[in-house]
């Protein structure tokens, strides 16, 4: 598989885990269990949806750049930014890991893993783009 195609897939496969691990935190209002955070006074502060936003969007753009451009400095901005996702999602796993909530870690272990993928198949763009396997 060509690596821009590779690239763009273990993107859309980490955008993919982000929304589940959403979803999954939300599956005990179907029980009647309160999701609230604790201390929470019913507002959400701002920079957690720019968070959020943050954390969706730069897969989905990485995505479009990865097919539609062949600039090398976009290809280098990619492998910062999948592994900083990879350090990001190492952290959220082992954090989660402490939770004792068995699906999110499963959950969280694979997104990791596949974030390491995305980092190697990134630096293989970055290093040699015309490489196809």
């Amino acid at each position: 598989m060509k690596n821009e195609i590779k690239v763009a897939v273990l993107w859309s496969i980490i955008l993919a885990g982000l929304i589940v691990h959403g979803l999954i935190e939300l599956i005990p209002l179907f029980y009647g269990t309160s999701v609230v955070m604790a201390g929470a006074d019913g507002t959400m502060p701002s920079g957690d949806m720019w968070m959020m936003l943050v954390f969706y969007l730069v897969p989905m753009v990485f995505m479009a750049f990865t097919v539609l451009f062949t600039c090398k400095y976009l290809r280098l901005l990619n492998l910062l930014f999948a592994g900083l996702y990879t350090i990001a999602n190492a952290f959220h796993f082992f954090e989660h890991m402490g939770m004792g909530f068995g699906v999110q870690v499963i959950l969280l272990g694979f997104v990791f893993l596949v974030s390491i993928a995305l980092t190697h198949s990134s630096f293989r763009l970055w290093k040699n783009p015309s490489l196809s396997e």
